[in-house]
């Protein structure tokens, strides 16, 4: 009788510390961002980037080639996952203004995209977010000093809060 008392007593605790996985439930926050400009806006403007999650906050200066931030979430490594996600891209005319030639059509182009993908603990997509943005304007060098007159414009606003 005891024997098989001491041996219940082990299954059963066996069973008490293994951690039951809910495959439903949210493991994985997938964040990527991606901008280009081009070399007119570069000329013209600083570029910068604001971009994270919940109160934590990063700001980078856009070069010539680019940016790009991809960074996944993981309950893996985190106890809770970040509820909001945000991305803001601003120009800001250069000072000193750079010449302008009053003869040369000027080329503003930004493209670039804020994706989010939230996945399962068995690898299902739970959650999308896409938000595109292009953006081609151009402009003729008489009308450059009044288009940077305006200040800082806002090239990209991104911001999602997941439920």
């Amino acid at each position: 009788m005891s024997i098989m008392i001491s041996a219940l007593f082990f299954v059963s605790c066996g069973d008490e510390n293994e951690e039951i996985v809910n495959p439903n439930a949210l493991r994985d926050v997938k964040a990527m961002y991606n901008l280009s400009v081009s070399e007119d806006y570069l000329h013209f403007y600083d570029i910068t980037v604001t971009y994270g999650y919940d109160a934590a906050k990063t700001t980078e200066e856009i070069q010539i080639d680019g940016w790009s931030f991809e960074q996944t979430y993981s309950t893996d490594y985190m106890k809770t996952l970040p509820v909001r996600f945000f991305c803001t891209v601003k120009a800001t005319p250069k000072s000193p203004v750079p010449a302008i030639d009053e003869s040369k059509t000027y080329k503003f182009e930004c493209s670039g995209a804020c994706n989010l993908a939230g996945f399962t603990n068995d690898g299902r997509r739970i959650m999308s977010r896409n938000v595109p943005h292009n953006e081609k304007l151009q402009y003729g060098g008489s009308a450059m000093q009044s288009v940077l007159n305006k200040g800082t414009k806002t090239l990209v606003s991104f911001e999602f809060a997941r439920e």
